[in-house]
């Protein structure tokens, strides 16, 4: 293989990895294990993992400068800034969308660099320059560069949040019925340094919260589960079929603290983004969790707590962020 395919398919690789799993848990070793390509000879290519997330940046980065370009200045000099940026925006959008990964890669990595503060955008894009000089006339004369700056960013960054909702739909696709799937039971994992377990869950809520698509599940205190939950931000809610539903009682009955629930089960853990779930399951949501609180039974109706609390052991509520499905 040649180098130029070689660094081709690195990139490519390393660009999928990161916007389906995110930066936080990215390694050479997994584009070794994805494409087979030996990590001395990544090294040799691109010296530093850093030096190989600036050039899948720069992929699209180049792509929008292009878009830039395309901005009618003349018009921006006669006042007219909506029909000047319109083209821009739509030719925006369509690369954004089309390029799919590539996108949800770049602003991963843009967030991770914290780009729109350390970074001077404006110094290395000097079309961003000209467009904001621009405003700055035509918009009132009061206009600080940092006020032109918030203008040209607030335009990207409308644009690539649409089109990181559309681009996220393709992988955050949930064809069961909301209402039933928790009743229907799932499985709650979780995994820290050294121990994975799982458990029933008959709970739960999926939404959006804080513009993230969200899992919010509960969990009694005296769970190991609950143990595990306190020391690590990622769990997945697995779904499964109703033929499974005798595999699962073991999972609702013995603790994990001193019991091999799968081998009882009979069901085979597997890798999930950054968590971890069971081959057998119709569905895995890989969550992070976003807030913690412990349920008040001073705010719930009483026969509530009489029913489901009548020895004090109550739920901590976890809100998380579905990372995917």
């Amino acid at each position: 293989m040649k180098r130029e395919e070689a660094e081709r398919i690195i990139k490519d690789t390393t660009m999928k990895l990161i916007a389906k799993n995110g930066l936080a848990s990215f390694s050479m070793r997994q584009i070794t294990d994805e494409c087979g390509i030996n990590e001395s000879l990544m090294y040799r290519y691109f010296e530093t993992k850093e030096n190989l997330l600036k050039q899948c940046y720069e992929v699209l980065y180049q792509k929008i400068i292009a878009v830039h370009k395309d901005v009618d200045v003349d018009k921006l000099r006669r006042g007219e800034v909506i029909e000047a940026f319109h083209k821009m925006y739509i030719e925006m959008i369509n690369l954004l969308i089309s390029e799919d990964y590539r996108t949800l890669f770049y602003y991963e990595y843009c967030e991770y660099l914290n780009i729109k503060t350390e970074h001077d955008v404006f110094e290395k894009n000097t079309v961003l320059k000209v467009i904001m000089n621009e405003l700055k006339v035509v918009v009132p004369s009061t206009i600080t560069d940092e006020e032109g700056r918030i203008l040209i960013y607030y335009l990207i960054d409308m644009t690539s949040c649409f089109a990181k909702r559309i681009i996220r739909k393709k992988y955050m696709e949930f064809d069961m019925n909301v209402f039933d799937c928790f009743m229907n039971q799932a499985l709650l994992g979780v995994e820290d340094k050294e121990h994975f377990n799982a458990m029933t869950i008959g709970w739960g809520a999926l939404g959006t919260m804080w513009g993230k698509p969200s899992c919010t599940v509960y969990v009694r205190h005296s769970r190991y589960t609950h143990e595990l939950l306190e020391d690590t931000d990622i769990f997945t809610v697995s779904f499964f079929d109703p033929k499974y539903k005798k595999n699962m009682v073991v999972y609702g009955q013995k603790s994990g603290r001193d019991t091999d629930k799968e081998a009882i089960s009979g069901f085979t853990l597997e890798k999930k983004g950054e968590g971890v779930g069971f081959k057998e399951a119709k569905k895995t949501l890989v969550c992070r969790k976003l807030y913690k609180q412990t349920l008040d039974t001073n705010l719930m109706p009483q026969d509530i707590v009489e029913k489901h609390y009548p020895n004090g052991d109550v739920h901590d509520m976890y809100i998380a962020e579905v990372l995917e499905i």
